[in-house]
C-alpha cells in the first residue's frame, strides 16, 4: 500500500477511511480550543515508512530552519539558537509570533505544488493525501461515527469490486449477516463496534481486574469461558433480531433467494479455505458469477448441468460399494407392468448404480438432477414444492422400473443451483458419510461436513458451466487416498 501511495495516483474515494481523524478538542485556556487529529494507525506507520526512506530530501528541502523536518535534537538547537540570539548585544527583545490555525489556512493547492517543486519524492504521496481536506469525527457515540467513512468504502468500493453489482442499503444489510443466515459476512463496523467493544469489556473483566490488582494469578478460566458463552449468546440473539428486520425489508425476489441460500449446504463453498489442492477454489469470474447466482442478481435461467456432480458422487460411492458405474443402461421390458409415465425407452439409462449402499449385495441406482430455483416458472412455488415436483418426476420416470425390472432401489438425487438439496438426496449424503466414516476411521461429523464441501463447489461449477462455457479440467478426485480429517482441518470445513 505504501509503494503504490508513492508512486500512483489513487481515487480519494478509496482514501477517505483510511485518512479521517478522530478529532480531540483540547483546552487551551482562556476559551481557546487546540483541535488535535488522531489519524489511523496504519496511515501513521505508512507515513513513518515513507520518511524513513525520504527522510534526507526532506531536510534538504526544509534547510535549517524547520527543524521538526528530521533535523538530530531540532527542538534543542532551536531553544539554544533563540537563548543564544536573546542573549546577543545587539537583541532587546524576542517577539512570538503565534498564526492562527495556520495548519488549515494554507492554500492545499498551492503547498501541493511547491512540494513537486521542491521535494519531487515525496509528491505523489503527499498528494494522494493532502489534496482532500480529512473527515473529522468527534467520538460522540462509543466508535461508531469514527468507523462511517470505513463503512462507505466497504459499501461503495469494497463490495461492488467483489460482486460487479450496486448495491441497495437493504441488499447491503443482507450482505452484513454471517454467511450462514444469507449474507456474506461483511459486517458494517459502524453498526457493530459498540456491540463488539462491550463484549471485550465483558470477556476480558476477569483478566483486566488481576491486571489493576497487579496479581501474579491467572484469572478463572471458568468466568471467562462463562462469560464467553454468553456473549455469545447475545451476540445470537441479536443476529437474529437483525436478520427478521432485513427480510422484512428485502423485496420478494431477494427474499426468496435468501431462503434458498440459507439452507443446509447451499454456503459451504463460502466457508472453506479456498485451497486449490482440493478444487476448494474459484477464479475472480466463477466467484462473481457464484455471488450472483446466490442471490439472484441479474442471471438469465439455466440449461441442464454438467457431469460434475455425477462423477463426484461415483467417486465417493466407489470408495464404500462395489460394482460402481456411471450412465447404466437399464434392462429392457420384456412384459412387466409399469405405472404410467414411467421411462419405457429400450436404451433407458441413470446417473450412477452401485451394489451394497443400502443393503449389501443390493443394487442402487441413483439419478441427479440439478434446478435452477430462482427461474420464472418456479415463482409461485416454495423450494420444498420445487424438491417435491422433481423428485416425485424422477421416482414417476423410474422407480417401478428399477424396482421390477432391476430389483433394486431407486434414489432421486434433486440439488438446486443455489446449493440445496432435496430430502432423498439428503438421506443419500447421510448414509454415504456414515460408509465413508467407517471406511475411513472418521467422525461422522466431520465427513458429512466435508461432503458437503464438495458436492457444494461441484454444484457450483455446474452452473458456472453454463453461464460461461468453460470446460477446464480439473484433477479428478482420488477419494480413497483423501485423508477427510485432515482435509477438513486445512480447508477449515
Amino acid at each position: 500500500m505504501t509503494k503504490r501511495l508513492c508512486t500512483e495516483y489513487v481515487d480519494p474515494r478509496g482514501l477517505e477511511a483510511i485518512l479521517a481523524n478522530r478529532l480531540i478538542p483540547l483546552d487551551k485556556g482562556e476559551g481557546a480550543v487546540r483541535p488535535i487529529g488522531v489519524g489511523e494507525v496504519l496511515r501513521r506507520i505508512i507515513g513513518k515508512c515513507v520518511t524513513k526512506v525520504t527522510k534526507p530530501d526532506v531536510i534538504d528541502a526544509s534547510g535549517s530552519l524547520q527543524v521538526c523536518a528530521g533535523h538530530k535534537s531540532g527542538s534543542e538547537a532551536a531553544i539554544h539558537a533563540m537563548r543564544e540570539l536573546f542573549e546577543h548585544d545587539n537583541s532587546d527583545a524576542v517577539l512570538l509570533i503565534d498564526a492562527s490555525n495556520a495548519f488549515n489556512s494554507l492554500n492545499r493547492a498551492a503547498a501541493l505544488h511547491n512540494i513537486r517543486v521542491l521535494c519531487p519524492s515525496i509528491a505523489t504521496y503527499a498528494i494522494n493525501t493532502y489534496r482532500e481536506p480529512a473527515r473529522l469525527f468527534i467520538n460522540s457515540a462509543r466508535h461508531s461515527p469514527f468507523l462511517e467513512p470505513l463503512e462507505r468504502a466497504i459499501a461503495d468500493l469494497l463490495v461492488p469490486a467483489i460482486t460487479e453489482h450496486v448495491t441497495t442499503q437493504e441488499e447491503r444489510d443482507l450482505l452484513e449477516l454471517p454467511v450462514c443466515l444469507g449474507g456474506l459476512g461483511l459486517v458494517n463496523p459502524a453498526r457493530t463496534a459498540s456491540q463488539e467493544y462491550e463484549a471485550s469489556v465483558k470477556i476480558t473483566g476477569p483478566l483486566v481486574r488481576q491486571i489493576v490488582k497487579q496479581a501474579h494469578e491467572p484469572p478463572d478460566e471458568t468466568e471467562i469461558k462463562t462469560l464467553q458463552a454468553s456473549a455469545r449468546r447475545e451476540k445470537d440473539e441479536l443476529l437474529k433480531m437483525q436478520c427478521e428486520q432485513v427480510r422484512e425489508s428485502l423485496p420478494s425476489k431477494t427474499k426468496r433467494a435468501v431462503e434458498l441460500a440459507t439452507e443446509k449446504g447451499a454456503s459451504n463453498w463460502l466457508t472453506v479455505i479456498p485451497i486449490k489442492e482440493m478444487n476448494f477454489n474459484l477464479n475472480k469470474r466463477e466467484f462473481r458469477d457464484a455471488i450472483k447466482l446466490r442471490y439472484d442478481w441479474e442471471i438469465a435461467d439455466l440449461p441442464a448441468m454438467h457431469n460434475e456432480i455425477r462423477d463426484l458422487e461415483a467417486e465417493m460411492l466407489r470408495t464404500v460399494c462395489t460394482d460402481v458405474e456411471t450412465e447404466p443402461v437399464l434392462q429392457e421390458i420384456t412384459g412387466e407392468e409399469l405405472n404410467r409415465g414411467a421411462n419405457k425407452a429400450p436404451d433407458a439409462r441413470l446417473d450412477v448404480h452401485a451394489r451394497g449402499f443400502w443393503d449389501k449385495q443390493q443394487s442402487a441406482f441413483f439419478d441427479v438432477r440439478v434446478c435452477h430455483p430462482n427461474a420464472d416458472s418456479y415463482r409461485e412455488l416454495s423450494p420444498k414444492q420445487i424438491f417435491q415436483l422433481h423428485e416425485n418426476e424422477k421416482k414417476r420416470q423410474y422407480s417401478r422400473r428399477v424396482l421390477e425390472v432391476e430389483q433394486g432401489t431407486f434414489t432421486p438425487l434433486v440439488f438446486t443451483s443455489t446449493g440445496g438439496m432435496a430430502d432423498e438426496c439428503k438421506r443419500f449424503h447421510s448414509r454415504l458419510a456414515e460408509l465413508l466414516a467407517l471406511k475411513k476411521g472418521d467422525d461422522y461429523a466431520t465427513t458429512i461436513s466435508w461432503i458437503r464441501a464438495k458436492v457444494s463447489f461441484a454444484i457450483l461449477r455446474s452452473a458456472l458451466l453454463c453461464l460461461r462455457g468453460t470446460r477446464s479440467k480439473r484433477r479428478a478426485a482420488n477419494i480413497s487416498d483423501i485423508d477427510i480429517t485432515s482435509e477438513s482441518a486445512q480447508a477449515r470445513i
